[in-house]
């Protein structure tokens, strides 16, 4: 089984700690971790870990600026992506579909790739209000697009 794990910057890097840690236990389990740079100093503030300790525990790691690395890829097979924990800016980004130029450009075009593959995906978040509202808000403009009637002119 190959899983994409992202970690971000948002606050509640134990969960994608203990995350890997459990995942790391299971023999039968590909682990490819791809760590943000706000990721690595969040999970330093919140635990004392360093980057180095989050990559001990995944089987690959990819450098976030690496925009053309497998994962990028629609082609690499994966059982899943999840994100955690996932900043309110990343879960904005999947919801509206948005691949801009951010410090985690590169795993919003894996979140992308992997979605295409219709892998699954879980993008967990702190502040799960303001993540509901922002998803919602942004399904609600993706919903409307999708009324638009593109044959009139």
């Amino acid at each position: 089984m190959r899983i994409i794990i992202g970690i971000t910057g948002a606050s509640g890097s134990v969960y994608g700690w203990r995350l890997l840690e459990n995942l790391h236990s299971i023999p039968e389990m590909e682990v490819h971790l791809v760590l943000s740079r706000s990721g690595e100093r969040t999970a330093f503030l919140e635990m004392g870990k360093a980057a180095a300790d989050f990559k001990a525990l995944a089987h690959v790691t990819y450098p976030v600026e690496d925009i053309s690395c497998r994962l990028a890829s629609g082609s690499f097979q994966t059982n899943g992506m999840v994100i955690a924990p996932c900043s309110i800016h990343t879960m904005s980004a999947i919801a509206a579909g948005i691949i801009e130029k951010q410090p985690a450009e590169p795993l919003a075009h894996m979140i992308m790739g992997s979605m295409n593959e219709a892998a699954r995906l879980i993008a967990h978040a702190s502040d799960k209000k303001r993540a509901r509202r922002e998803v919602s808000e942004s399904a609600n403009r993706m919903w409307n697009g999708l009324r638009i009637d593109t044959k009139r002119s």
